[in-house]
């Protein structure tokens, strides 16, 4: 059984649940402000359907992604990361610098406030680099070629919020676990753990995470 700890817990009991994620892998982050996370939804599939999104196909660190799967499907991604925080008073560096600036106000807005939020709480729990990567993706639904992402790890530590479509799977114990995140909830886990999305019915799925890594991006 994965516990779960609110976000006061977090930081104020940090050393001890640091070591517990390290140890047995993840816990669940319970009582979260739904609030951004449910606007960054909202806003993110407004941007997918848009015809503004190419116009903002930047890198996979930064700004909008497309990218080829290994089972054939296609992936679209919103992604940010510490760059777009640097010297961002200035509103033609920040115009520059944040790739949603001038047409997504309420999307750049709520990327910022999740990514404050957790790069402190991440900062508070680890022994990481102080950058972040946070990643709004898209997964299609394509009755000929049915997505699978595949099970791997990460080289940071990982942050799920709950998914609009099938939930994220995580390895512990020998064994893939399987946990219905409710809206208020988050998966943290380790760089060690592996997850996959099987997508058992085949249906669109948008997903929203944090990644804290241990080595500077």
């Amino acid at each position: 059984m994965i516990k779960k700890y609110s976000i006061e817990e977090l930081l104020k009991y940090n050393e001890k649940i640091s070591e517990e994620i390290d140890y047995k892998g993840a816990v669940i982050v319970k009582e979260i402000d739904r609030g951004p996370i449910n606007i960054l939804y909202n806003e993110a599939i407004d941007f997918f359907n848009s015809h503004l999104k190419e116009k903002y196909l930047l890198d996979e660190l930064r700004g909008y992604f497309l990218e080829d799967l290994e089972d054939g499907n296609i992936r679209e991604s919103i992604k940010i990361n510490s760059t777009v925080f640097e010297n961002d008073e200035d509103d033609e560096i920040k115009q520059e610098r944040w790739p949603f600036y001038q047409d997504f106000p309420v999307l750049e807005k709520n990327l910022g406030i999740i990514y404050d939020k957790w790069l402190e709480i991440c900062d508070s729990l680890f022994r990481g680099v102080g950058q972040g990567i946070l990643s709004v993706f898209k997964y299609h639904q394509d009755d000929k070629i049915k997505f699978k992402l595949q099970e791997h790890h990460d080289d940071s530590y990982f942050v799920a919020f709950a998914p609009l479509g099938e939930p994220l799977e995580i390895y512990i114990n020998n064994f893939w676990y399987n946990h219905q995140l409710k809206d208020r909830e988050a998966l943290l886990i380790a760089p060690r753990i592996k997850h996959r999305v099987l997508n058992k019915f085949n249906k669109e799925r948008y997903s929203i995470t944090f990644l804290y890594p241990i080595e500077p991006i």
